[in-house]
């Protein structure tokens, strides 16, 4: 009997060790796994797409961090009737973002959008203000360089891949693309199309989705590469 008991004292003593030993990986797991979550949150909340600082009365700088989906640096000014923003970053995403920061800080309506040059950097999100009723104010010759002297950042040959994605399209989903192409905003490209808005923000999702591309700047990029253009 007294070896009986001390067999199962000891199984007993090891069956102990063994669970402690597993609630403490299992504590230790979780904690690992917390840690590595809160990093990847604190890492996103370190790194948004852009930072908006006031710089004066009414004035307001947007500065975009590195490899961010906004691409650039925009900002914006705040008048006593209206507002100026000054460049609408790589994208309609980020440029959707900015409206909501200009929201935050006034009510006033939007006015004017100035671009300082052609890149698509600095004019990928023009749209987005554009529905709201923005007038665009650029160099005279902006709106055709748009889709010209960004060309050569694609270089001068078609790239049959990107023609093959571009070509993969419906014919509807084209025609929304060279809207885009042109700078047009959806209720321009829906009025041309004799469609509603809500149906081209259809196929400008599908579009995108087909294209395999994050929004409307790499769509222009690949369309441009296709040698879209010169059709």
């Amino acid at each position: 009997m007294f070896r009986f008991f001390d067999s199962a004292h000891r199984v007993a003593e090891r069956l102990i060790v063994r669970v402690t030993i597993s609630r403490m990986k299992f504590r230790l797991t979780g904690i690992l796994i917390s840690l590595v979550l809160f990093s990847s949150f604190a890492l996103a909340a370190e790194n948004p797409d852009f930072t908006v600082k006031k710089l004066g009365e009414g004035i307001y700088a947007a500065v975009s961090g590195d490899g961010s989906k906004a691409g650039s640096n925009a900002g914006f000014i705040v008048g006593s009737n209206g507002v100026l923003v000054v460049d609408t970053f790589e994208d309609v995403a980020p440029a959707k973002e900015l409206l909501a920061e200009i929201r935050k800080v006034t009510k006033l309506p939007i006015k004017f959008v100035v671009n300082t040059h052609y890149h698509l950097d600095h004019t990928g999100g023009n749209a987005v203000f554009a529905q709201e009723g923005a007038t665009i104010i650029a160099q005279r010759n902006l709106r055709g360089w748009l889709n010209t002297e960004n060309l050569k950042f694609f270089g001068p040959n078609p790239k049959p891949e990107a023609r093959a994605r571009v070509n993969s399209l419906s014919q509807r989903q084209l025609q929304v693309l060279r809207g885009i192409l042109k700078g047009q905003a959806n209720k321009v490209i829906a009025y041309e199309l004799s469609l509603s808005i809500r149906t081209v923000e259809a196929y400008r999702a599908q579009l995108l989705e087909k294209l395999g591309v994050r929004g409307t700047a790499e769509a222009v990029r690949l369309a441009i590469a296709a040698g879209m253009l010169e059709g």
